[in-house]
């Protein structure tokens, strides 16, 4: 820079924008411990020739030069000065509050923009991330001279661990970036810009977490419950209490709600359903209490199917499902309010346990031993036929109409015992006493109280034999006798 300048005695200032000069100072490397820059001028004063002055020659001519204010749009140089970092925060956008969270599936994109032509090292390190080895994640990148630098970092396998995870609180990831300058380096720094970092965690999932889980549904796999218990004698009376029992085994430690709905379904095609919403904690049965509407249609089938919500503290994994067994607690309390009738299966009896010397039956007498535990009465036909098939409902059956008659009707008091009731025999019962016959006895429940309940416990015990006054042949002569 050169400036020629008039001056009048006195002061004479001088200003001069610097803007748009560059610095070139002058180095001194003579000690290697102390290198200093500096910068030169020098000053000439020229008198003017034919012009009358005074002078003191005593006097001088003090140069002074101020710098204010002076800034530096680029430097080229070297640099030597302590690593700059730079800390941020990433909110976790979700509903759980982690405490420890192994990442599914995921990525951690950095982009740098070195706007201000560094030559450095960034060191980009989160204080939550860790590895597989619980160390925590750190990640280096070099910067050239006005570069962009894009990286992905795969997160399969690490994991999140937060301090805590209260409900409600916001849960942020701190990371911090540290840029390192090489001394050695030449490099020219434009300023007024700045090396920007954008950090952002994409398509980030969990296959496990323990913490505060909001409303994650998991799935219960279907239950089917066969049914083939239920005996078909006892068709129409209806059960006063049923207990069930889903007996569901998972991993999960966290409270869970249960949607549940249950299907009972008979071969007739009925079906009912009930639908569950309560909650179920972990480790421990659930209990359906009240499910007599579906074992009323005597089902040969129930289902149970629906999903279940995870809320509370705990720990869930990805691959955590719900699955169980169904039990169910049948006590056989029936309720009773009108007549129900109950079809016992037919059973075979030979004739030839009487003897052949038999001519001819002139009075039989049916024996009855009866014990009930039923509290009201109860009536009991017994049927006689000399075919099976008149007790067989069939419905391609096209022959002639079996003839069956009642061989004894019983009227059994409220519960107690009966010894050797004696029913003597119609004589048209004497007609199938000659070869094979058939009984079926037929119970009808019916009590005159509003309401009776029949128990499981609860039994009737019938004996049923006979003595007969026959006509027998002894050695061809006729005799009467009884057996």
């Amino acid at each position: 820079i050169v400036i020629d300048q008039d001056i009048a005695p006195g002061s004479n200032p001088i200003e001069l924008p610097l803007a748009n000069y560059s610095l070139h100072p002058l180095t001194d490397e003579t000690d290697p411990n102390n290198i200093t820059q500096n910068i030169t001028y020098s000053t000439q004063v020229i008198v003017p020739n034919n012009k009358v002055g005074e002078y003191n020659l005593l006097d001088s001519i003090l140069v002074d030069i101020i710098i204010d204010d002076m800034s530096f749009s680029s430097v080229e140089g070297y640099f030597s000065q302590d690593a700059m970092t730079d800390s941020n925060v990433i909110e976790l956008d979700t509903d759980i509050k982690l405490e420890v969270a192994r990442i599914d599936t995921g990525e951690l994109y950095i982009k740098v923009i070195n706007k201000i032509g560094i030559i450095a090292d960034v060191e980009f390190a989160i204080d939550e991330i860790f590895d597989t080895g619980h160390s925590p994640m750190v990640e280096t990148l070099t910067l050239s001279a006005g570069s962009t630098i894009e990286l992905t970092v795969p997160l399969k396998g690490y994991s999140i661990e937060m301090p805590s995870a209260t409900p409600g609180a916001i849960q942020e990831l701190h990371y911090v970036s540290t840029i390192s300058i090489p001394s050695d380096s030449l490099m020219t720094l434009t300023f007024g810009q700045d090396i920007d970092v954008r950090v952002e965690m994409r398509n980030l999932s969990f296959s496990s977490v323990s913490g505060y889980v909001d409303s994650i549904i998991v799935d219960i796999e279907p239950i089917e419950q066969e049914l083939d218990a239920l005996p078909e004698e006892i068709k129409g009376l209806k059960f006063d209490k049923v207990d069930m029992t889903l007996n569901l085994d998972t991993e999960i430690d966290i409270p869970l709600y249960l949607e549940l709905k249950i299907k009972a379904e008979n071969e007739e095609g009925d079906s009912v359903v009930l639908v569950i919403n309560d909650r179920l904690i972990p480790g421990e049965d659930f209990y359906i209490e009240d499910a007599e509407d579906l074992i009323n249609i005597f089902p040969n089938k129930i289902t149970a199917e629906g999903r279940a919500i995870a809320d509370g503290y705990g720990s869930i994994s990805a691959s955590d499902v719900v699955v169980g067994k169904m039990l169910i607690n049948v006590p056989l309390v029936f309720n009773l309010t009108e007549a129900i009738t109950l079809d016992l299966a037919f059973s075979e009896n030979d004739s030839t346990a009487l003897p052949d010397t038999i001519v001819s039956i002139e009075n039989a007498i049916l024996h009855a031993d009866i014990f009930s535990d039923f509290q009201f009465e109860v009536l009991v036909d017994v049927f006689i036929a000399k075919d099976s098939m008149a007790f067989v409902e069939d419905s391609t059956y096209t022959g002639p109409v079996i003839a069956f008659d009642t061989l004894a009707t019983l009227i059994i008091p409220e519960a107690g015992l009966i010894k050797d009731q004696l029913i003597v025999m119609d004589e048209k019962i004497f007609d199938y006493l000659d070869s094979t016959f058939f009984i079926k006895p037929q119970i009808v429940l019916n009590s005159s109280l509003e309401k009776s309940e029949v128990h499981s416990t609860d039994s009737l015990f019938i004996k049923l034999y006979g003595t007969i006054e026959a006509l027998i042949d002894i050695d061809g002569e006729d005799e009467e006798g009884e057996d």
